[in-house]
């Protein structure tokens, strides 16, 4: 599974759909009906509202209660993420705040825990955290309530991994109020205990351990459940596109402007005739596949609006003899937005396969989706499909876990579907 850039770029390998103007300055409001804003709503709930536990365990930001949430793969590999408090990723001084990733395949025994403390402070602090780091040569001691578990080495990164004693520990007290530190120094790193119980008992249930000796916190359950095998990885086999440098991508304007710019070519085996036909009823043959849903998450396709002119016109990319991808721009916020990308198969052209409504790159026959969670793109969501021949097919889906100020890019890859991609055999003269 590819992980996310912790300092993602959403600039466009393709210019044909990332000069469409400026962003909107604000998201729209029929914005808030589509999936990657379920999704960052998701991520960016404020405290006030945690008190009630929310979500599903195998989709979007998973399952959440108050300061930690549940992600499941479509493997059955379950990852639970514990936050400091929101109010400590705004303090100042040698209070900070540090996340905690349990991550456990199903029908596995012992999970791994792992720590990563935060790097969010201003320069300053953060060289006055690498100055204590160094001295206590890159090791903090674990500090369950007034009791030490011993120290565990750091990387420079700040990333570190729990012993098997301080993982039992941690994991024994899920159930009691139990202040968690982590302690270099005078410098203090916080992880709340609030939701642990309640999310490790979500992923017991979701790998069938509750009333089982396999059990995180539910062995004694009169629920008994039968424990869960863990699934395959699908494997996928990417198919090469086109070389660009063949058959470059062009874009055929709304004005009514039918022949392509000079050297560019238009995909295989078309006509001019077969061109204009396209062109003139794009509009509708997409229109005509979208939900209403889809269509609120594609507002930009069809818009009376005047801004919405600034993102007319589709770009159309070769990919084989029978396929052309097409895209329209279909969304845009104040630091997000998302292009539609369909499939058309040169037969039958009238029934265009759409693949997501939420792309932000695509190149060499890979579409990519980032969204931030919120400007200060410390929590985001990504997708990725890859082109297999006679469509895009799905092989990551992830969130980088909750805002909570821990480091630029998120503090943890938390996927909800992962996969093997079998890359295209190199071709042998």
């Amino acid at each position: 599974m590819p992980s996310i850039n912790r300092n993602p770029s959403l600039s466009l390998r393709d210019p044909s759909i990332a000069n469409r103007g400026s962003a909107l300055t604000e998201v729209s409001a029929r914005l808030l009906t589509t999936v990657p804003a379920a999704m960052i709503m998701a991520l960016v709930a404020q405290p006030s509202y945690a008190s009630e536990a929310y979500g599903e365990p195998f989709t979007g930001s998973g399952f959440q209660k108050d300061d930690w949430q549940l992600v499941c793969d479509n493997t059955l590999t379950c990852r639970a993420a514990g936050y400091g408090s929101e109010e400590v990723s705004y303090q100042e001084g040698d209070t900070h705040n540090a996340s905690l990733l349990v991550t456990l395949a199903a029908g596995s025994k012992t999970p791994e825990v792992q720590l990563q403390l935060s790097q969010w402070g201003d320069d300053e602090q953060e060289a006055l955290v690498d100055k204590q780091l160094a001295k206590s040569g890159h090791r903090v001691e674990l500090w369950l309530n007034d009791k030490s578990y011993g120290q565990l080495k750091l990387s420079k990164d700040r990333l570190g991994k729990l012993t098997a004693v301080q993982t039992q520990a941690l994991i024994g007290q899920a159930q009691k109020d139990t202040r968690i530190r982590f302690q270099s120094g005078n410098h203090s790193w916080l992880v709340s205990d609030k939701g642990m119980a309640a999310i490790l008992l979500k992923l017991d249930e979701a790998q069938g351990r509750v009333g089982t000796p396999m059990a995180l916190v539910a062995k004694k359950s009169a629920n008994r459940q039968t424990p869960k095998a863990a699934k395959p990885v699908p494997k996928i086999y990417a198919v090469s596109p086109y070389a660009k440098t063949s058959y470059p991508t062009y874009e055929l304007a709304e004005t009514g402007q039918s022949q392509p710019p000079k050297n560019q070519k238009y995909p295989p085996n078309s006509t001019a005739q077969q061109r204009k036909y396209w062109q003139a009823n794009l509009n509708k043959w997409i229109g005509s596949t979208l939900s209403e849903e889809e269509q609120d998450s594609c507002y930009l396709l069809n818009s009376d609006e005047d801004y919405a002119q600034n993102y007319a016109g589709w770009s159309l990319t070769p990919l084989d003899a029978k396929h052309t991808m097409v895209t329209h721009q279909c969304w845009s916020g104040a630091y997000n937005f998302g292009a539609g990308v369909w499939v058309i198969n040169h037969d039958r052209p009238e029934k265009p396969q759409l693949i997501t409504t939420d792309s932000s790159d695509y190149g060499d026959g890979e579409i990519y989706a980032s969204h931030k969670g919120r400007g200060l793109g410390d929590c985001w969501g990504t997708q990725h499909w890859v082109w297999t021949g006679k469509t895009f097919t799905k092989t990551s889906e992830l969130t980088t876990g909750m805002c909570r100020g821990i480091q630029p890019g998120g503090a943890w890859d938390l996927p909800t579907y992962v996969s093997e991609v079998i890359a295209p055999k190199a071709k042998t003269k």
